[in-house]
């Protein structure tokens, strides 16, 4: 057995893969850990599938963590901060894990006024968050810390709803989290103190929903789940089928991933960001024009404004037009307005040309056609918006836009389920699911150090599309100790590198066994349930060839086996003959 070590602190610890499947608690739950809200989903035994309440009797939390002066204030606790204190509270906290200070999702945080003070972290090459910069109370926290408290506030809640100690759970994700962001996913998780059973992708756990509550015959189905979330628009088609187990049993639904699309930055927040923008610009030409002054770099009215984005585009999709009215938004100015539902649409219309992009991509990825398709179903907050499904149902030539799936709760019930499946405290009916990874998974090997001769060796491991937790075994020989880089390979062959490793022990172990053989080199990778690739073993293979001692000649087994059974057959007749003798002996006296 060689050893494995990580060159790059770029992975989170392999303990939390290795206790997947492995339940320590009564009670399960299942988060959906979106951008905007959590909802959480429990279930324990002899109790049915249920959603966990905050301490607000409500059945979503916003995912916000605000740190006051004296503690620490989760979910609309930390909202009503956010207008007063915006500096004190952590949006979207998520979109930062995993990623560098120069990333596309922190400048897009920027974009959406979520600003946050960022230093670099030399440990781990990311960066950490600055708290109250320039004052005595200033402390930095990684992503990975923030998220933690989150997640441990839901962890507490659940363990109060359910009266039970809460530890195993599955997390969703969206589709286009890398590997280093679930990675980090996973080790807030530790943080908080979970044991993740897995991560789901959102629209697969949304399909087990679906799966559990509908019968399907042995004629295959195609559905594509639609959901734009609050910050992102996932497309994935499934094929669902019904097959027994044994013959004359009832059919067990199964649901296999065919293809997905995505946009990053299409979703309901992005809608909400066009109110936003109509209303600071409106606000600065009804009181600054003219002037140089402007609302916008005052983060507070932004925050206020924000609040009400949201409920403003719901009004906004049952009708024409809705008042506006924010007392002392910004200067001690009451401002009021109109906003109308055409307005905003045209405000909108670079984001709704979007909107199908998904679609297509999904797919293409899965060799379809639109009349391949046997429904559709919408899921996600941003679905709402009345131009959004008239684009949708002319992309689909009319086809029912299906709403049978409750699309606020339907990823937690899916990933409780699917916790309830991997858990043997639990009997649940089977559902077959075959999930699939995105990218193409290429390992690259090379000596740990360069000698006169470079040697380097190249591999496919993973296929796009190819099932998740699935093994490949790469075998070579060779005589040093080498490096191990696994590179992920999008469709436009951009390479994004997941993770580094050193295998060393080869010398040593060709000094004590390489008089048998040459060392053959095998590598076993796990492409596992979280999307994610690890190396789980390395071994050096000897073989010693074992010469056995001659048998002796069949001739010469022969021979002595005739010998004894001669000696055999002249003992058996000598004693007939003693026998015979005494026989005779004993009749002459009788006669005597």
């Amino acid at each position: 057995r060689l050893q494995v070590g990580r060159m790059k602190c770029m992975l989170a610890t392999t303990c939390l893969f290795l206790a997947a499947g492995i339940c320590n608690g009564a009670a399960l739950i299942g988060i959906d850990f979106g951008t905007n809200f959590i909802k959480v989903a429990s279930v324990k035994p002899k109790h049915p599938f249920d959603i966990v309440l905050n301490v607000n009797s409500k059945r979503k939390t916003a995912n916000v963590l605000a740190i006051g002066k004296e503690q620490r204030l989760y979910g609309s606790d930390a909202l009503g901060l956010a207008t007063r204190e915006p500096h004190h509270v952590f949006f979207r906290s998520r979109d930062l894990l995993g990623n560098l200070m120069d990333s596309k999702e922190v400048k897009h945080l920027k974009e959406l006024d979520i600003i946050y003070d960022l230093v670099s972290d030399e440990e781990t090459g990311g960066f950490k968050i600055v708290f109250d910069k320039g004052m005595d109370t200033e402390k930095l926290f990684r992503a990975e810390e923030i998220v933690g408290m989150i997640l441990s506030y839901i962890r507490k809640m659940s363990a109060t709803y359910t009266e039970e100690r809460i530890v195993d759970c599955v997390i969703t994700v969206p589709p286009h989290f890398t590997q280093i962001e679930r990675d980090a996913l996973l080790n807030a998780a530790g943080i908080a103190g979970f044991n993740v059973l897995t991560l789901l992708n959102e629209n697969v756990a949304a399909a087990v929903q679906h799966g559990i509550y509908n019968e399907f015959s042995n004629v295959s189905q195609n559905i594509l789940v639609y959901n734009m979330g609050s910050a992102s628009t996932k497309v994935t088609i499934f094929k669902f089928w019904g097959e027994p187990e044994r013959k004359g049993a009832r059919l067990n639904t199964h649901i296999e991933v065919l293809g997905r699309g995505w946009d990053e930055s299409l979703g309901g927040d992005h809608f909400d960001d066009v109110i936003v923008e109509i209303v600071m610009e409106k606000f600065d030409q009804q009181h600054y024009k003219g002037t140089d002054k402007t609302i916008r770099n005052d983060r507070r009215a932004i925050e206020r404004v924000r609040a009400q984005s949201n409920k403003v585009k719901t009004v906004l999709s049952a009708n024409n037009d809705i008042p506006i009215s924010i007392e002392s938004l910004h200067d001690g100015v009451d401002f009021r307005m109109h906003i109308t539902r055409s307005e905003f649409e045209q405000k909108a219309e670079s984001l709704f040309k979007r909107i199908s992009h998904p679609i297509d991509h999904a797919l293409k990825k899965a060799g379809l056609e639109i009349e391949d398709l046997s429904a559709i179903e919408l899921i996600g907050g941003g679905v709402r918006v009345p131009k959004l499904k008239t684009i949708l149902s002319n992309k689909f030539n009319g086809m029912e836009l299906g709403n049978h799936l409750n699309g606020d709760e339907a990823k937690a019930f899916g990933a409780v389920f699917v916790a309830a499946n991997m858990s043997k405290a639990f009997k649940v009916r089977k559902i077959g699911l075959t999930d699939i990874t995105s990218d193409k998974v290429v390992v690259k090997l090379a000596d740990k150090t360069p000698g006169e001769e470079v040697w380097n060796k190249d591999a496919v491991l993973f296929n796009a599309s190819a099932p998740l937790n699935t093994r490949k075994i790469v075998s070579f020989k060779h005589e040093e100790d080498i490096t191990c880089e696994l590179v992920r390979k999008t469709e436009d062959d951009t390479e994004v590198p997941i993770s580094d490793y050193e295998i060393s022990g080869v010398k040593d172990a060709i000094e004590k066994y390489g008089k048998y053989s040459p060392a053959k080199i095998s590598l076993t990778y796990m492409l596992t349930l979280n999307d994610t690739v690890v190396i789980q073993k390395a071994e050096a293979v000897f073989v010693e060839e074992i010469i056995p001692e001659p048998e002796p000649e069949e001739e010469n087994k022969d021979e002595d086996g005739a010998e004894k059974k001669d000696d055999a057959e002249k003992k058996d007749d000598a004693e007939k003959k003693d026998d015979a003798e005494k026989k005779d002996d004993a009749e002459k006296k009788d006669d005597a």
